[in-house]
């Protein structure tokens, strides 16, 4: 990569990242055309959160429909377009949604369901929560959240 490219690189992205731990470069020689680098490895390897998308349609609660494992608490699920993800969990907190534009959540209108988020739930798509009778409920519902 060139000093053009990466200049390019570092102005138009961005990173955010929790529960990491800063390291220096291992086996680096001092020489006089030595580089300073900044290395970063999870502090953990249990369970790392963030964007998860979807990588098929499914149910929410298959972990194949996002590529191996469910949203959980802290991940901001992302539903590409031309899929639908029938959110079929009777509480899920997640930290936000994103229905990409020709996605679709749809509420299992068989089940009362609740989604908890910490965050925004942005749909550019469809949103679909229509129970089949009186006796289930659909909610959104959001907390933690300081307007």
């Amino acid at each position: 990569m060139n000093n053009s490219t990466r200049r390019k690189f570092l102005r138009n992205s961005s990173i955010a990242a929790t529960g990491l731990v800063l390291a220096t470069p291992s086996g680096a020689k001092i020489t006089n055309n030595r580089r300073k680098a900044i290395a970063c490895a999870p502090g953990s390897i249990t369970q790392l959160f963030g964007t998860l998308a979807s990588v098929r349609s499914g149910n929410w609660s298959d972990a194949s429909t996002w590529g191996g494992r469910v949203p959980g608490t802290g991940d901001t699920p992302v539903i590409n377009a031309g899929h639908t993800v029938i959110f079929d969990q009777a509480n899920t907190t997640v930290g936000g949604v994103n229905v990409n534009s020709g996605g679709t959540l749809q509420f299992d209108s068989n089940k009362s369901v609740a989604l908890v988020s910490t965050a925004n739930i942005i749909v550019y798509g469809r949103l679909v929560m229509k129970p089949s009778s009186a006796s289930v409920d659909h909610f959104i519902q959001f907390i933690n959240i300081s307007e």
